[in-house]
């Protein structure tokens, strides 16, 4: 029994040797066939082909370049590459017993060891793995440098540990706090601005979509190096696993994403380095052993050398060969076939995070290390993308611990998803995002005339923005009605001149801005004609309502506070419902009638008192209330109907005037020719009793009684006081003295409570230095004329000679203000000012030397300072309505005038352009009682007897010829006018106009002269009086 299990061994052992010389011998067959394929393909000129697949664990060798082979990653047992070292090897086989590991398989981190006592073989736990660094994350949350170290650790522990396909362990490996993070971000954002080849332009430029077209070709000529290298099989469609943001995710079938595969294998960063760096980025990875063919390895290498050299590197699991053979498979597909990326590039070649804007300018280096980061360009970094980067740049030895990008994501993602968006990096950096919709970038805002008015900007993410009112800031101005609190700011007591557009800004961003236009509204202002009058029954009557605001109010009638009965037919309403008509009037209809006008401002009304009685006493004026045309001319004062063109009251020059000495007349004798000749400058309405007038030559100002209608007082004054400017709101008479022609030593006086009936007396201003000398160098004095808009004014503006500034007087304490408009910067003189109510803006025409061409400038009130109104600036003079909604500029050296409709922001509409054949003199607006838009303006010609109207509305053209002579300049070197225009009240609608030998009078509904006096010759000054 024995010599029989002898021999049984004995046959055994010589069958396993017999098989282990087969082995050997069909690899070294192999690998001579495959050397004699290579070579002579290569002699052919012939591009090799790849072989099938051999079977598990064949030998198979590729050839890159010159001098180096490189084996498949799927190869696990060496082979020797040499006849020579194969017979050796051989040889040694057949002599001696197979070594005990020949045969023994050992897991993932062990080893084979053999047991010098017994001698049998058994698996170990690997003592080292070589220094590889391919980190990886186990499924025990910890990090390891390799595979090889995972799995080695696995056996040790006696627990499975797999590649948990996650990079969350990497911030794992060392403690990084807070103020480290700070310190990490600090530097890296230091070192990413450093890096120009990762700069983020602010704007897109032409050739970046090319640039990245190169780029993505690159990667694809890359792939398709690999590709062939294998088989040319139709690849399998199958649901594709997505591993991007550090998550796994199954795509089904119908939802896998038309991408091209070089985005995904390749991450877009990779291109940018160079191909040696790729090289050796493929080496790390597929764990590729460098063998020198040019000299064969050592006789006395034993096979249990090669096994446990083989099994002592990193280590490439089942899985990995899978994705790897998956990958290369997919990039087969044929470039035609790929579709384009749609989420990493939008149409316009930008990604999606390329329009956030932010409130810092560390906002574009922070956006430029996510796109650094985003290789995929999808939005979102995971720990795979930044795995990538850490490998590709080594930023280990750029950023040293405890601090790396990992931290970042761990710190940064707020929400958990295991990915870091540009909100998340922008946030952890403390840079706010700025946002401001596109419809919101301008917007319109209302305020009440009066009322409170609260500005909210709209740009997200600043709290703090900078409010500007035409590029100045209005927290560093301190304004008195203006508050500014974060991202809001209210304006109390709201007038027009808050009117216009102002603007917040991002404050570390400037550029970022919303503009915000406000318009003010004003509650109607109504009046109404006659406030009473008597009618005879069975005549017809009329009430005329007259009303003003913003916007255009709706006009309603009453009868003693109750709706009219317009289904009886005795009621008329015309001319857009400011007109009440009753065609016969019976005792019924003596009432109260009001007309009520409405807008979102607010009600108001006025009354009219009409009563019908059998006997009337028939008196235009029977309430003591007139309204005509006070004419001041070289032989005295004519008051002048201009519905009935009657003279009311004549005032001759030798009329005594009141006071001690009996024998002062109204004018002077001239020594010439024995006659006496009148001097007029300027005449204002002062209340509603009195007008007063000045007298350059004679050094006085004449008060005279409206009721009365003669002269009750004279006051002297300084030598030629030329302008009278009164301010209804303080009840204040300002007189401007010229002293002297040359106005050297012009200065200003005050006459208080003008309306007041009693003796008055013309005081000196306190001076500009606050001492006790006379303020001697008033060039020119201008005030803000009060009307429906503007209720008040706070100041007057003071010109002095030669100063580059405007000074500002309180009118309140006479006291000069410690803000002073300096147009030093713009080189300007101011000679004279406009006011433009609706925004607040002063007009300045600054002097020009001969031959020069006008200049105007804008002064926005509310600041101060100069503003560029983006309008032309070459007039000289301009004309303002009343209620502010009409401008007409004068441009001489073109010679043509412009007409503007003004805005309820105070900008001025499309203009109307008239080209004229003449110099303006002085040009008037008469605005139709029944539509508020329908305004004409008249303008006069300073040489020629002739005056053009133009209806603001439509553009027509008129022109009112046959008129009187202009004044001749010398008889009236106060001013420029040598034809004046003067127009009525909109109830009366009549515009005067008085030349050197005769006042004419123009009928605003005919546009013809309708009165004419040519008794009165060289009027100087014209006045309306309306006593209603």
């Amino acid at each position: 029994m024995y010599s029989i299990r002898c021999t049984i061994s004995r046959v055994l052992a010589t069958a396993t040797l017999i098989l282990a010389v087969v082995v050997v011998s069909e690899g070294v067959t192999s690998f001579q066939s495959t050397q004699t394929t290579v070579t002579e393909k290569k002699i052919l000129g012939k591009k090799s082909e790849r072989a099938p697949l051999q079977r598990p664990g064949a030998f198979k060798l590729e050839r890159h370049e010159e001098n180096d082979l490189v084996p498949r990653k799927t190869i696990i047992h060496r082979r020797p590459l040499y006849r020579g070292a194969m017979s050796a090897k051989s040889s040694l086989l057949l002599k001696r017993k197979p070594h005990p590991c020949y045969f023994k398989r050992c897991y993932l981190g062990q080893k084979c060891e053999v047991d010098q006592r017994t001698g049998r073989a058994s698996c170990v736990c690997k003592s080292h793995c070589k220094a590889i660094k391919k980190p990886v994350c186990g499924t025990d949350g910890l990090y390891y440098e390799n595979h090889c170290e995972m799995h080695r650790a696995a056996c040790v522990i006696g627990q499975d540990i797999y590649d948990a396909r996650h990079k969350d362990c990497f911030y794992q490996r060392s403690t990084c706090e807070l103020h480290d993070l700070d310190s990490f971000r600090a530097h890296l954002l230091e070192y990413h601005e450093a890096k120009s080849r990762f700069s983020i332009p602010d704007e897109p430029t032409e050739d970046a979509a090319p640039r990245r077209k190169r780029r993505s070709a690159g990667r694809s000529h890359h792939h398709h190096k690999k590709a062939r290298r294998q088989p040319t099989e139709d690849p399998v469609v199958e649901p594709t696993r997505k591993i991007i943001l550090g998550r796994s995710e199954m795509l089904a079938e119908d939802e896998v994403m038309s991408v091209p595969l070089e985005t995904v294998a390749n991450s877009s960063r990779a291109s940018n380095v160079s191909d040696q760096s790729t090289t050796e980025l493929q080496t790390a990875n597929d764990d590729i052993v460098q063998i020198d063919i040019d000299s064969p390895p050592s006789t006395e290498t034993s096979a249990i050398d090669l096994i446990n050299d083989q099994s002592g590197g990193e280590e490439t699991t089942n899985d990995e060969t899978l994705e790897d053979t998956s990958v290369q498979e997919q990039s087969t597909v044929a470039p035609e076939t790929q579709a384009t990326n749609i989420i990493a590039f939008g149409d316009d070649g930008l990604v999606p995070y390329d329009d956030i804007i932010t409130n810092d300018v560390r906002g574009d280096g922070v956006k430029s290390i996510f796109r650094f980061m985003d290789i995929d360009m999808d939005g979102f970094v995971g720990s795979d993308e930044i795995y990538q980067l850490s490998m590709l740049e080594d930023l280990d030895s750029v950023f040293p611990p405890p601090c790396s990008l990992f931290h970042l994501l761990r710190y940064g993602d707020l929400n958990q998803d295991h990915a870091l968006d540009i909100q998340e990096l922008l946030k952890l950096y403390n840079v706010t995002v700025l946002h401001l919709p596109e419809e919101n970038r301008i917007v319109n805002k209302a305020a009440i005339y009066g009322g409170s008015v609260t500005l909210q900007c709209g740009i997200q993410g600043d709290p703090n923005p900078i409010w500007r009112h035409y590029g100045y800031d209005l927290q560093a101005q301190g304004q008195p009605n203006i508050d500014v609190d974060g991202d809001q700011m209210m304006i109390t007591q709201v007038t027009p001149r808050h009117a216009g557009n102002y603007s917040c800004h991002a404050r570390k961003r400037p550029d970022i801005e919303q503009v915000i236009r406000l318009s003010v509204h004003a509650a109607p202002q109504v009046q109404i004609y006659p406030r009473s009058q008597h009618v005879v029954t069975g005549s017809s009557l009329s009430v005329l309502c007259h009303v003003r605001g913003v916007p255009p109010p709706h006009i309603t009638w009453l009868m003693n506070g109750d709706e009219l009965e317009m289904e009886s037919g005795r009621y008329v309403i015309m001319s857009n419902n400011t007109e009440l008509h009753i065609n016969t009037a019976q005792e019924s209809d003596s009432a109260a009638y009001s007309c009520v006008a409405t807008n979102p401002a607010g009600t108001n009304e006025e009354i009219g008192a009409v009563f019908v009685e059998d006997l009337v006493e028939q008196s235009e004026y029977a309430n003591g209330e007139i309204a005509a045309f006070f004419i001041f001319h070289e032989h005295g004062i004519v008051i002048l109907d201009p519905k009935s063109c009657q003279v009311l009251r004549r005032i001759q020059a030798d009329e005594t005037l009141p006071g001690l000495l009996r024998q002062n007349k109204l004018c002077q004798m001239s020594l010439e020719d024995g006659v006496r000749h009148c001097n007029w400058s300027s005449a204002v309405v002062v209340g509603s009793r009195f007008v007063y007038v000045a007298q350059p030559r004679e050094n006085r100002v004449v008060v005279v009684d409206l009721r009365l209608q003669r002269v009750v007082e004279v006051l002297a004054t300084d030598p030629l006081p030329v302008e009278l400017h009164y301010v209804r709101s303080t009840d204040q008479l300002f007189v401007h003295c010229w002293v002297d022609a040359t106005r050297d030593r012009s200065n200003l006086q005050i006459i208080y409570a003008a309306s007041v009936p009693g003796m008055h007396l013309a005081a000196q201003i306190q001076p500009l230095d606050g001492g006790n000398t006379l303020d001697l160098s008033v060039y020119s004095f201008f005030v803000a004329p009060e009307g429906p808009l503007n209720t008040q004014s706070r100041y007057g503006y003071v010109l002095h000679k030669d100063q580059q500034a405007i000074y500002m007087l309180n009118l309140a304490t006479l006291l000069y203000d410690d803000v002073v408009i300096n147009l030093g910067p713009q080189a300007c003189t101011p000679r004279k000012l406009f006011y433009q109510q609706i925004g607040g803006r002063l007009h300045v025409t600054c002097h020009a030397l001969e031959g020069e061409l006008p200049r105007t400038l804008t002064v926005e009130l509310l600041t101060g300072k100069v503003v560029n109104a983006m309008e032309e600036t070459d007039y000289d003079t301009e004309y303002i309505s009343l209620d502010g909604q009409h401008v007409l500029r004068v441009y001489p050296h073109k010679q043509q005038v412009r007409v503007y409709n003004v805005t309820t922001t105070g900008d001025l509409s499309e203009a109307i352009v008239l080209h004229t054949n003449f110099a303006v003199s002085d040009a008037a607006f008469e605005q139709h009682h029944s539509n508020l838009r329908q305004t004409t303006v008249y303008i006069s010609s300073a040489a020629q007897a002739e005056v053009m109207h133009l209806d603001a509305g439509t553009g027509d053209v008129g022109v009112i010829d046959g008129l009187t002579r202009p004044l001749q300049v010398e008889k009236f070197p106060w001013s420029d006018r040598s034809r004046m225009l003067v127009a009525s009240s909109w109830y009366d609608r009549h515009v005067a106009t008085a030349g050197e030998n005769g006042v004419d009078v123009i009928n605003a509904e005919t546009k013809e002269i309708s009165c004419r006096l040519h008794d009165v010759t060289d009027a100087m000054a014209v006045t309306w009086v309306d006593g209603r």
